[in-house]
């Protein structure tokens, strides 16, 4: 077993699916929640990179669909900043397709 802890599998599988059922019906606050989790670890300092971040967006290779592409390196609360941004611009996401990093242009030799 990795780590000590107080919860049983069951627990945290309840736990997790507890929070989840609650997130989706929309009585919990997630922004909130996020800002409490970014308190929690803002001692973590972001990677540093010579690349700024990119983002592509793409009307031309769907003929229904808006496709944008966000290159960008991970850190707590990425994917909900940007839904939370794609929300408020009063769109809809479809599909969320995530990529990491070996999957980006010239990923590392191994």
């Amino acid at each position: 077993m990795r780590g000590e802890s107080n919860f049983s599998e069951l627990t945290i599988s309840q736990y997790c699916s507890g929070l989840l059922t609650s997130a989706l019906s929309g009585d919990l606050d997630l922004a909130n929640q996020l800002k409490k989790k970014m308190k929690a670890v803002s001692t973590i300092k972001p990677r540093a990179s010579k690349r700024p971040h990119k983002v592509n967006i793409d009307n031309e290779s769907s003929s229904f669909f808006t496709i944008i592409e966000v290159f960008t390196y991970d850190f707590p609360g990425l994917l909900f900043a940007i839904t939370d941004a794609i929300y408020h611009a009063n769109l809809d996401i479809w599909v969320i397709p995530a990529s990491g990093p070996m999957t980006l242009p010239n990923p590392p030799a191994l």
